[in-house]
């Protein structure tokens, strides 16, 4: 789905580009390892391996168990920005990562509690 999703929107964003946007293949020429390992950390890791790993759970776990971990999404992504792109982590960045894990931690304790009823029942 994602690739024909990619397929139907690359013309119109080169489109896009060329009319807009100016130096697209000097900067491709230009572009150093760090953006090049972006790219293939982007077209690779995020979305093919993320999506086959999120599949491959739900497949072996309930949707419910296994969506509410998709929330720690900002906070990886906050977590990289910081490592490698230099990022500054603000307070109102911190809290909305504290706010966003203890939202899974939450729903992932709440989910262990009714299971743990269930089992007593």
């Amino acid at each position: 789905m994602q690739g024909l999703l990619a397929a139907g929107t690359l013309p119109i964003l080169a489109f896009g580009s060329a009319v807009f946007e100016r130096g697209q293949v000097e900067a491709v020429r230009h572009a150093g390892p760090l953006v090049w390992a972006a790219l293939l950390w982007a077209g690779i890791v995020s979305s093919v391996m993320a999506t086959t790993l999120l599949f491959w759970l739900v497949q072996r776990r309930e949707a419910g168990r296994v969506t509410p971990y998709l929330l720690a999404t900002p906070v990886v992504t906050i977590l990289i920005g910081w490592a490698f792109m230099g990022d500054v982590l603000t307070p109102q960045i911190l809290t909305g990562a504290a706010i966003a894990m203890g939202g899974v931690a939450v729903v992932a304790l709440a989910e262990r509690g009714l299971r743990a009823g269930a089992a007593k029942a």
